[in-house]
């Protein structure tokens, strides 16, 4: 009988113990911060086409989170690993890996300021409009290209520079390059109207 005690005991106690080393870790993993420990808020960029492993590399390239194990495992739980969502976050001192993942996962990006003027010519406008956002000169000329074809309205290479007003907008920083396009355009139709 007292053999049966001390096997139970040593069950129980090796059950006890790793149950409170996971439940310290799952502890930890949840609440403990992680992100920029003692660090001062970032801006944190996942472009178009970003997997969670160039997510990964990018946070652990930029210092942004101390243990990416971790960070990592509770990722693919909440399968932030098959939905990342490019965009501009910010990413705040100590936050959590929970807190973190909701950012990222909740798609609440930043809106950036685009912002042009003094713009003579096409070729200088793609330069300046997409200075801040994931989109490339290359792919705002082509969108442009695909627009000036597609318009009804009497636009054309050599006269498309006016449909774009010298000013400041706010666009998000994964626009895409014919959304940006529309955008002005419609900014176009507005300043027309109000001046009608």
């Amino acid at each position: 009988m007292a053999e049966i005690s001390k096997t139970k005991l040593t069950f129980f106690l090796i059950t006890s113990t790793l149950l409170i080393t996971f439940v310290f870790y799952a502890y930890q993993i949840l609440y403990t911060p992680n992100i920029l420990v003692d660090r001062d808020d970032r801006t944190f960029i996942i472009r178009s086409g970003y997997t969670f492993r160039k997510v990964q590399q990018e946070l652990g390239k930029g210092g942004f989170v101390n243990d990416m194990v971790s960070f990592s495992f509770l990722a693919r739980i909440k399968d932030y690993d098959k939905h990342v969502l490019p965009g501009r976050y910010t990413l705040r001192r100590n936050m959590t890996n929970i807190q973190a993942i909701d950012v990222l996962e909740s798609g609440s990006r930043q809106a950036v300021k685009v912002t042009f003027t003094n713009v003579r010519l096409l070729d200088e406008l793609s330069e300046k409009i997409t200075k801040n956002i994931g989109v490339s000169p290359v792919e705002f000329d082509e969108a442009l290209e695909e627009f000036i074809e597609a318009n009804t309205e009497g636009f054309t290479k050599e006269n498309a520079i006016s449909m774009f007003l010298p000013n400041t907008y706010e666009v998000y920083f994964n626009v895409l390059p014919d959304e940006l396009i529309e955008r002005m355009h419609d900014e176009y139709k507005n300043f027309g109207m109000k001046n009608d």
